[in-house]
């Protein structure tokens, strides 16, 4: 203890006592504190840095607004998160604090000064030093520019607008249109989140490459010297996934030979462990397959060939019986796989034909009646290729893309079970309705692959392999495509479109040009249609199923590869008789009706009709004469579409059009030869084709090709006779 005799205090000493605890006061709480530098509980940790976005002082009218962004702030040690202080002091805002990283768009209503002030604050409690923007607000004299922004979505084409999706690894470009009503020189600061600009920020436009998932915002402040405007009010939202599956191949089957004769082996399996992979990971379903195979199989042959396929049913745990319909082929009905020549479960049957059509993209899957549908979307189906010495000579002669360049797309739309227990298998789930809807769209057993292409011309064998669904196909990025092929072939001129309708059963040949696009990602697309309007489908969109006519992706092209392309499309076919000779009217002796419908049955059910009846495997409903040119005319007098196939014949459309109506002649795609015909609710498709006298003889079936309508009854029998 200090005594001191009061005589001695004087007003010096008293000073001198005040500023030492002073002192000591201030030692102390630097020393509560962390001494001022580092934490008390690590006296290493370094101050975080607080950074303001935009960084420079800036100019604004009153009723402008700024942007403000705390996200470059960052902690040299790591120590995150950071927690947020702003402080807006000065001229009226509209925002006077704010704790989050980003303070938002902040709007002034005051001329004046305001000082923008951030403190960040790392996960240990050290404060930054604080970071300070100023702004000058002033009267409302000069008015602000306004402009827009719009993108590319990543596909090399601008002009979208809105938020978008991409993936991991995109580059996208914004452009900006920007005026002013003064005519003032502006200023571009482009407010990038998540994002690596790959040209400057500070121009009119700017290239961003999204290397990581997530979702991120991207806004333009222009200025014109007097004031800010952040376009759009409310920043873009970019959402960015992570990378998708790759494209497979489907894989092609090897004959052996014997005697000349092309023989294969088809074995209907179940249970098959198939490996799905989607955006969401990989599951293993139960599937039917041919072979064990993990795809489609492919069967490529030339015109000319005689082929024989031995079929074996081992569908027995099921116990069905199955055939295989060889689609599109001109075969004798006895080898055409139609319902009234099944095989039973453990037994087999060989096909054999010689093939004497023009190369076309044809196709196979069963056709018992009852169990058409379920074993198709259990996975029983394939593609088959054929060939001619036409096709052959346009491929190489660089008329035709060919090769690696010549790809089969079978698409497909399925609906998996839920994996609550995380076993790694989900099973098919399949409700008829009005034909099965999925929500998940298969291209060679993917869904929404990535196939990675060359700056190259491609050829694309578009296969709609699904049980109902119609698909309207596109390219994302808007661009034009040729279609060279149709069911039955090649078409005699190619035609240029910027999309192609196709009903379940049609197939399309189509050719896309790459050749300006290294770099770029472009989508195939299925795009919108009127679900309640010309392609209504009843009961689209129910228990989870995407609608029919609802948009969504199919696959994506990464244009990853320089090459020389040497091909110049063909812009005629050779001279052929089967292939280039159009049917006239004057040709045909016969004209046949068949109008579909839908209705209530007598037992209360929903009847599928074709002229009024039902299928009847022991009823012939028309007798043709072998060699006869007909003309089959096709009303649609329900309220949905059907896709109208016959066996045994290609066909040429003559025209189509609302029933009662003035028909249009065909044009452009219609010109092609077609075994499934899409005709809309209330639509009369008129078409004539010539039953070859060689090789057309026997029973053959008629039908939609919506499975589920076809299982129900929307069948008949044709019989061609001598």
């Amino acid at each position: 203890m200090c005594f001191m005799r009061r005589s001695t205090v004087t007003k010096s000493t008293v000073t001198r006592i005040v500023a030492l605890v002073t002192c000591l006061s201030v030692l102390l709480i630097l020393s509560a504190c962390g001494g001022g530098g580092g934490s008390a509980s690590d006296p290493s940790n370094v101050k975080p840095v607080a950074k303001i976005s935009p960084e420079t002082e800036q100019s604004v009218q009153v009723g402008g607004s700024i942007n403000f962004t705390g996200d470059n702030s960052s902690d040299p040690d790591g120590n995150n998160p950071l927690s947020y202080q702003w402080t807006f002091s000065g001229a009226a805002t509209s925002i006077r604090q704010s704790t989050n990283s980003n303070a938002g768009m902040v709007s002034f209503s005051e001329a004046g000064t305001v000082t923008v002030s951030l403190v960040v604050t790392d996960s240990m409690g050290l404060a930054s030093d604080t970071a300070v923007v100023t702004v000058n607000v002033e009267a409302a004299n000069n008015q602000a520019p306004t402009g827009s922004i719009s993108h590319d979505k990543g596909n090399g084409s601008v002009g979208s607008t809105g938020n978008f999706s991409i993936t991991a690894g995109s580059s996208v470009v914004f452009d900006s249109s920007v005026t002013d009503p003064e005519g003032d020189s502006i200023s571009y600061t482009w407010n990038i989140q998540g994002g690596t600009p790959v040209t400057p920020g500070n121009n009119r436009s700017v290239t961003v490459s999204y290397p990581d998932a997530g979702t991120f915002s991207i806004s333009l402040m222009v200025n014109d010297g007097a004031n800010n405007t952040t376009i759009p009010a409310t920043p873009l939202v970019v959402t960015v996934t992570k990378d998708l599956p790759a494209f497979k191949y489907l894989p092609v089957l090897t004959p052996t030979m014997v005697d000349g004769v092309a023989t294969y082996t088809l074995n209907a399996q179940e249970n098959v462990d198939v490996v799905v992979d989607t955006p969401d990971g990989s599951w293993t379903t139960p599937m039917m397959r041919y072979n064990d195979l993990q795809l489609p199989p492919v069967i490529v042959a030339k015109r000319g060939d005689t082929i024989e396929v031995e079929v074996n049913n081992n569908l027995t745990e099921v116990n069905e019986a199955t055939t295989v319909h060889w689609h599109g082929f001109k075969i004798p009905g006895a080898q055409d796989g139609g319902p009234d020549i099944t095989i039973a479960a453990g037994d087999s049957k060989t096909y054999g034909f010689t093939l004497v059509q023009p190369a076309a993209s044809l196709w196979f899957h069963p056709h018992a009646h009852g169990t058409t549908a379920t074993q198709v979307y259990k996975g029983l189906a394939g593609a088959f290729i054929l060939t001619d010495d036409i096709s052959e000579t346009l491929e190489t002669g660089n008329e035709l893309p060919s090769g690696e360049y010549d790809i089969a797309l079978l698409v497909q739309d399925r609906r998996f079970a839920a994996d609550p227990g995380n076993t790694g298998v989900r099973k098919f789930v399949y409700q008829a309705g009005f034909g099965m809807l999925g929500n998940r769209v298969l291209v060679n057993g993917v869904e929404m692959p990535v196939l990675k292409v060359a700056t190259s011309q491609y050829r694309f064998r578009l296969y709609n392999a699904s049980n109902a669904r119609t698909y309207d196909f596109a390219l994302d990025n808007g661009d034009d495509f040729y279609v060279v092929g149709t069911d039955g072939g090649l078409l005699n001129t190619p035609v240029l479109t910027d999309h192609i309708v196709l009903g379940a059963g049609e197939r399309a040949e189509i050719v896309v040009d790459f050749r300006s696009q290294l770099n770029r990602q472009i989508k195939l697309v299925s795009r919108p249609f009127d679900s309640t309007g010309i392609r209504a489908f009843s009961g689209a969109g129910m228990n989870g199923a995407l609608a029919n006519g609802a948009a969504f992706d199919v696959m994506r092209f990464d244009v990853n590869r320089a090459v020389t392309d040497p091909v110049t499309l063909y812009t005629r076919l050779p001279v052929s008789a089967d292939v280039n000779t159009r049917l006239t009217e004057d040709q045909a002796t016969v004209t046949r009706d068949f109008v579909m419908s839908m209705g209530i049955m007598s037992n209360g059910g929903m009847g599928f009709l074709i002229n009024g009846a039902t299928f009847d495997i022991n009823r012939v409903d028309e007798t043709v004469a072998s060699g006869a040119v007909e003309i089959w005319n096709i009303k649609n007098a329900s309220q949905v579409e059907h896709p109208f196939h016959a066996h045994a014949i290609q066909w040429q459309i003559l025209d189509r059009g609302i029933t009662g109506g003035i028909l249009s002649p065909a044009s452009g795609i219609d010109l092609g030869w077609k075994d499934t015909v899409l005709v809309q609710p209330g639509e009369t498709v008129r078409f004539i084709g010539r039953f070859d006298p060689v090789v057309n003889s026997g029973l053959y079936m008629y039908h939609c090709h919506i499975l589920e309508h076809e299982d129900a009854g929307m069948m008949g029998t044709f019989e061609v006779l001598p």
